[in-house]
């Protein structure tokens, strides 16, 4: 599974890897060997201890960084991939500062809970999927079992590729009201698209309908039924009505 995600990643000689979570450095030596440089982040102090001590003693090219990578700059490095094992809890927030920010990286090989990768993928369309895709594209390299792991966790993980796009699909629209436009309608997805946009976007019914119409949505539909470029053509149909969510 470690190989797999070292290939995945493409790496060499000349790249530079940000890996997050090294843990005992199993995946981080597989890393080392194939890749110029890794930058780790560890939050564990022991296991950074360990790290340095022993697992990494031998490779110069990497450098281990005591921080909680939610908490520091993980791309001010300029890195050219991005690989980690994910810790669940902060698989979201992990995404959205890696793919939101100009400086991602061309290619990130994660592992992450199986049903986040699917919802990633967008087998049922989410904030997440919209967000995503809008910045990359994604494949499920291969999916893991909880054997895999020790101790097994009670979920399946799954292994994904996020290539990161030359252009965001929303460009040239700007990046902050688009994902909020986007992010402020799933608030609250289970009403219909009109109503969503009078709560977020302040807009009258008649301008969400009008604006709905203009970019060739159902107003009676739901946020759930728009794929990445359906949001698209409602951001440019607020925006050439001056209609711009707040």
């Amino acid at each position: 599974m470690l190989d797999a995600i070292v290939e995945a990643a493409e790496l060499s000689p000349e790249d530079h890897v940000v890996e997050i979570g090294p843990g005992l450095g199993a995946l981080t030596v597989r890393l080392s060997s194939r890749a110029g440089r890794v930058i780790a982040f560890e939050i564990d102090a022991r296991l950074s201890a360990i790290l340095r001590g022993e697992v990494l003693r031998d490779a110069p090219n990497v450098e281990i960084v005591d921080a909680d990578v939610l908490a520091t700059d993980m791309l001010a490095s300029r890195p050219s991939r991005v690989v980690a094992n994910l810790p669940y809890q902060i698989t979201t927030p992990v995404l959205e500062r890696l793919l939101a920010d100009e400086r991602r990286p061309p290619l990130s090989v994660l592992m992450v809970q199986q049903e986040v990768a699917e919802r990633m993928r967008g087998a049922t369309r989410s904030w997440l999927s919209i967000f995503v895709e809008a910045f990359a594209t994604i494949e499920i390299v291969r999916r893991v079992s909880p054997g895999a792991f020790e101790p097994p966790p009670r979920v399946a993980s799954a292994v994904v590729r996020l290539r990161a796009r030359p252009r965001p699909l929303f460009a040239p629209h700007p990046q902050g009201q688009f994902l909020a436009l986007v992010s402020d309608a799933y608030r609250h997805r289970r009403k219909t698209l009109v109503s969503a946009l009078g709560f977020e976007a302040g807009l009258s019914r008649e301008s969400a309908i009008a604006g709905l119409r203009a970019a060739r949505i159902e107003p009676a539909a739901r946020p759930e039924r728009l794929a990445t470029l359906d949001w698209v053509r409602l951001y440019a149909a607020l925006a050439d009505r001056d209609l711009r969510p707040r």
